[in-house]
């Protein structure tokens, strides 16, 4: 299914493309309506959009058909939110340490917080999360300073020291994962690092090493709950380990590194 959709995805993404009187020039994560931040406004501009491309006949039958849908994928976002049961959430309220924590979304897509009781998150986008708890909460407090913080987990697996499943901010550098993970191992390969998607590749090669390099965060990668970042093993090239890992993870972890491969 997800391969499928990926494929639909890239397809329309490069029709749409070659079309600017209808788009301009948008990377694929641009026209994903399942990409983790997104404003109201941009996905209600996207679903414009994406209803005048199933309206065209420059496109294919195909094509309508897959606008439509994510137009309609569009539509149940903007109802339902994007919080579900068991997602993670870190909030601090300036001053008030009993409302500074991190929150599970309960089964009825709420949290519950100290002398509040319990938030309504049905609706809300996460792009959207701050300034909603500072008006929910402006209710009880006189003028709050909130800072929201959504929380994503992904799955590290293969030649790293600590695989397992992390649950991070998705403001923060791809690289950092792999730094929670405790680095790769010493028989790691860093020129084979995927993200996968339901077993499906998302991103690897040289794609993803400059993305590491560049600091490229999880919100800009498109990087989805339940994603897996998984490390290869094998032969790799010294000077091009500590030249990745100098710029990606960060000059302490690289030495820390090193030190683990030249060890006899």
């Amino acid at each position: 299914m997800h391969a499928l959709r990926a494929v639909g995805l890239l397809a329309f993404t490069t029709a749409m493309l070659a079309a600017p009187a209808i788009a301009p020039a948008q990377g694929t994560q641009e026209w994903d309506p399942q990409r983790v931040v997104a404003t109201r406004a941009g996905l209600q501009e996207l679903k414009s959009r994406l209803l005048q491309a199933a309206r065209s006949p420059a496109y294919s039958p195909h094509l309508r058909t897959f606008a439509a849908q994510e137009a309609g994928l569009i539509d149940r976002r903007l109802v339902d939110g994007d919080f579900r049961p068991g997602d993670r959430l870190f909030v601090q309220v300036e001053g008030e340490t009993a409302l500074t924590d991190t929150f599970s979304v309960g089964p009825a897509r709420d949290i519950t917080l100290q002398m509040v009781g319990a938030v309504p998150l049905v609706g809300v986008l996460r792009a959207d999360i701050e300034p909603y708890l500072t008006n929910y909460l402006g209710r009880y407090l006189r003028n709050p300073r909130v800072h929201a913080h959504p929380l994503i987990s992904i799955t590290v697996t293969g030649h790293v020291t600590h695989p397992g499943f992390y649950t991070v901010m998705t403001g923060i550098p791809l690289s950092r994962v792999l730094t929670d993970a405790m680095g790769p191992t010493a028989d790691a390969n860093l020129g084979s690092i995927t993200l996968l998607r339901g077993g499906n590749v998302v991103l690897g090669g040289t794609d993803l090493q400059v993305a590491l390099n560049q600091g490229r965060t999880l919100e800009q990668l498109g990087v989805r709950a339940g994603d897996q970042l998984q490390v290869g093993g094998g032969e790799t090239d010294f000077y091009r380990v500590f030249q990745t890992m100098e710029f990606g993870l960060g000059i302490p972890l690289a030495l820390f590194s090193l030190v683990r491969l030249v060890k006899p």
